[in-house]
């Protein structure tokens, strides 16, 4: 028993790692894009119709999870998937068939994340087991692949593409000895979806994240390209990444001590806080090796919108439904926030310029901040903001 828990702890420290390789590879897409000739607008459109197509799959995503009796089985069929179609996108230029190929990616790329996390905080609770330094694992190979992509790409792209296939394929291989977690919506013990939208904190924590991730897809989708414009080689790229993730190692190594903390409604004002001053601070910047030190802060983003509200909702949420509610946290954070930030990002990146954008995001940020902050005070006290201890 006691070796199989150790198999199944290692093959989720292993997960972690290899999955957010990919997620490091995500900030080439657009770079490739412009290689190939796409305009701003082209680009904010593959990167906008494509999650706006596959978000209407992610609550149903969700949904099976929560019925499957072994969740890791999703995770292996989506992972297959995405290797394929990751091969594909290599072997065209075709506008309409680049739309068709990035929706597929992002059909079975979007699940992947609730279900994993689920997956795992179940088993770690259950288990008395820390997540922060399974989630760390995912810095490290974010911030391994940020490196050694760039210069394996040596300024060729397209070679991205094969780098994601072949990670898919090490995902797939890896499901197999993850912990068998089981669904728990049955007939027996249903509970109704209507019950995640009935509280109030957590369709307000959605809405938040939404504002927060509009901004951070239009930089995940943009500032590579902008980079690139200004002189930068994909080593250089591959660099910022690297000193981005790699701020994120310590932070996790001990998040499971200090997310509690603050409140969870203190650390999403303060990455509202934080992110508004970056996004202003790159619209007014061109020097290259201050663009990198302005990829630092990006640390906060992922605290205080992806990692502290992927614990949250993982408490408040009923055990029948929390793959459904984590399907919905990355619907809110990843999928109808990329549609707005990529399609109007691109958009108005050609009637303005990228780097006004990122100023408008910053005005945006400091806009929610306050309204936020206010709805909040009024309607909960500001002992909501500054009592901690719900992380």
């Amino acid at each position: 028993m006691k070796n199989r828990q150790k198999t199944y702890l290692a093959s989720l420290y292993l997960f972690y790692t290899v999955y957010y390789m990919i997620m490091a590879c995500s900030s080439y897409q657009s770079v490739y894009l412009k290689d190939i000739g796409m305009s701003n607008t082209q680009i904010g459109t593959i990167m906008s119709v494509a999650p706006l197509i596959a978000m209407f799959f992610q609550p149903l995503w969700g949904m099976l999870g929560d019925r499957m009796p072994q969740k890791r089985w999703l995770l292996t069929g989506l992972l297959l998937g995405f290797g394929v179609v990751a091969l594909l996108l290599r072997t065209t230029v075709n506008f309409g068939l680049l739309i068709v190929l990035f929706t597929l990616m992002n059909i079975v790329q979007s699940p992947c994340t609730p279900i994993m996390d689920t997956v795992t905080l179940e088993y770690v609770q259950e288990h008395n087991h820390a997540f922060g330094p399974i989630r760390m694992m995912g810095s490290v190979g974010y911030v391994a692949m940020a490196w050694l992509s760039g210069i394996y790409m040596n300024n060729d792209v397209s070679k991205v593409f094969y780098i994601l296939a072949g990670l898919a394929g090490v995902l797939a291989a890896l499901t197999l000895l993850m912990p068998p977690v089981k669904g728990h919506q049955t007939k027996a013990n249903k509970v109704p979806l209507k019950v995640l939208f009935q509280n109030k904190e957590l369709v307000l924590l959605f809405v938040m994240v939404f504002c927060a991730s509009v901004t951070t897809t239009y930089g995940h989708t943009f500032f590579g390209k902008y980079f690139s414009q200004l002189g930068a080689s994909t080593s250089m790229l591959g660099a910022m990444l690297f000193v981005g993730s790699f701020l994120e190692i310590p932070f996790l190594l001990f998040a499971d001590k200090l997310m509690p903390k603050l409140s969870i409604w203190a650390w999403v004002l303060l990455g509202f806080a934080i992110t508004a001053l970056r996004w202003v601070l790159i619209g007014v910047t061109t020097n290259l090796y201050a663009l990198m030190a302005l990829q630092m802060p990006n640390l906060f983003a992922t605290i205080c919108f992806t990692y502290g509200p992927v614990l949250y909702v993982n408490k408040k949420a009923p055990q029948q439904l929390r793959a459904t509610a984590q399907s919905i946290l990355v619907f809110a954070g990843f999928g109808l926030s990329r549609v707005v930030g990529s399609l109007l990002g691109g958009y108005f990146s050609d009637l303005w310029s990228i780097p006004t954008v990122f100023i408008a995001n910053g005005v945006f940020l400091a806009v929610c901040l306050a309204g936020f902050a206010f709805y909040i005070v009024r309607a909960k006290g500001w002992r909501a903001i500054t009592t901690p201890g719900d992380l």
